[in-house]
């Protein structure tokens, strides 16, 4: 059993970085008791630093806090402290998929009171070798087929050289309590159906079939990083705002590399990679207006570039004067100054890229809020107010950029269109003893 030890000791040199604090994510299973107990006796042996193990409750079975309770007396034997953090989950969407997402947020959010925290899992080569298996019957490409990442930025799965055989083994020779979850039995489950069915059958072939899966895996890791790094001028030159891609940079490209940086840009949208996504996103790229849905969410063609999901836009947010406004969607940034008392007005207004207001109107002071659907104001020298929204479709802005275009505000009147059109509000006159200068730095559209 020091074998595994070595291993684990081994791989944690490799992973941690020095002075870090290692979260453990425990669950009670096998996997995460042999986890815990072998970080115990590296610390009694003096050989990690500081160690904190962390267990969710996702309040989906009765039993997971008596499973927890068995992280916890282990965790106290080593004088490793243990905290259980408690989540609700959405009624809506894959139960399990939130169940993840929900549990990684909780862990990621407790070890930011401690220092420099690195977050250890507790997959196996077992889990890798069902991981890959999965992802290759349904498709997978090279991508793909890196399946669990060792380290993948705060994460890091110093087991994952360890089948669960090894696991079990290991943890009947030091007689350690382990729950099991009754949800792996359910044969409804895939992973289910490929951990009973395909991996012993795998192991009859060779014994040591997992670990030769899960070296496989590695190896389609390094060399997706290997071509993320050919791709990467590619996606740079494409990249156009909120993340979009134009596609004519892409038409021009080489037809692997472009795939690969496809492949590259489904990821960066959280969205599964496989081919059918790969060549539905190719097919994409020479239809123009054309929309689709991949992976429940929204893939657009429109104004010569692909569109990935709607992201949230900025909330509303103060314009200090003399400060400068980052506008992220847009890629640039607003720039204000004050001038007074009056010198030459107009000449110095660059279009709708800068714009000029009386000053000492703006008594409610200036704020940025994106667009919303069914706002209207009054163009400066034009009678009556229009929708933006028109004015949007005019001026061929595209469709996902619109909900994230700026407005400053004064109280509620909208005064400026970011670098469109300028309000009726706040006009200079012969009266006019103080100018605020607002100006829109960067590019606007493609």
């Amino acid at each position: 059993m020091t074998t595994l030890l070595a291993k684990l000791r081994e791989r944690l040199q490799h992973l941690q970085p020095a002075d870090s604090t290692l979260i453990l994510a425990c669950s009670g299973g096998s996997d995460s008791q042999v986890m815990l107990d072998l970080v115990g006796q590296l610390k009694l042996k003096g050989q990690i630093g500081s160690v904190v193990a962390v267990g969710v409750d996702h309040g989906l079975r009765p039993e997971a806090k008596k499973e927890l309770e068995l992280v916890g007396q282990l965790a106290q034997t080593y004088g490793i402290p243990f905290n259980i953090l408690t989540i609700s989950l959405p009624s809506h969407g894959n139960l399990l998929e939130n169940a993840r997402e929900a549990r990684y947020a909780a862990i990621r959010q407790f070890a930011q009171e401690f220092p420099q925290p690195i977050i250890s899992t507790a997959h196996t080569a077992t889990d890798q070798c069902e991981t890959l298996v999965q992802r290759l019957s349904r498709g997978t490409g090279l991508r793909g087929a890196g399946a669990i990442r060792e380290q993948r930025g705060d994460i890091i799965r110093p087991l994952l050289g360890i089948t669960r055989g090894e696991v079990l083994v290991y943890a009947n020779s030091r007689s350690l309590s382990f729950a099991s979850d009754p949800s792996n039995l359910n044969r409804v489950r895939t992973r289910t159906r490929i951990r009973e069915d395909v991996v012993p059958v795998l192991s009859e072939l060779n014994p040591e079939a997992e670990k030769h899966w899960s070296r496989f895996a590695g190896r389609s890791a390094r060399a997706t990083d290997f071509l993320n790094r050919m791709a990467q001028p590619l996606l740079e030159e494409a990249k156009g705002q909120l993340d979009s891609l134009n596609i004519e940079v892409l038409q021009k490209a080489d037809p692997y590399l472009r795939e690969w940086a496809l492949s590259a840009w489904l990821e960066m949208q959280n969205l599964p990679v496989e081919n059918s996504y790969i060549e539905q996103l190719g097919y994409l790229l020479g239809t123009p207006g054309k929309k689709m849905t991949l992976g429940g969410k929204v893939i657009l063609n429109e104004a010569n570039y692909i569109w990935g999901p709607a992201k949230s836009p900025h909330i509303r947010q103060q314009l200090t004067i003399g400060e400068q406004f980052n506008v992220p969607a847009l890629g640039g940034y607003l720039k204000t100054h004050l001038e007074g008392p009056k010198k030459t007005l107009i000449s110095q207004v660059k279009g709708p890229r800068q714009v000029a207001f009386d000053a000492d109107r703006l008594h409610l002071g200036l704020e940025v809020r994106p667009w919303q659907a069914g706002d209207r104001f009054e163009p400066f020298g034009l009678q009556g107010s229009v929708k933006i929204g028109d004015l949007f479709t005019n001026l061929k802005i595209p469709t996902p950029l619109r909900e994230h275009w700026p407005l400053v505000v004064c109280g509620e009147e909208i005064i400026w269109v970011v670098g469109l059109r300028r309000g009726a509000f706040a006009p200079m006159s012969k009266a006019t003893t103080h100018v605020l200068y607002v100006e829109y730095v960067g590019s606007l559209v493609h």
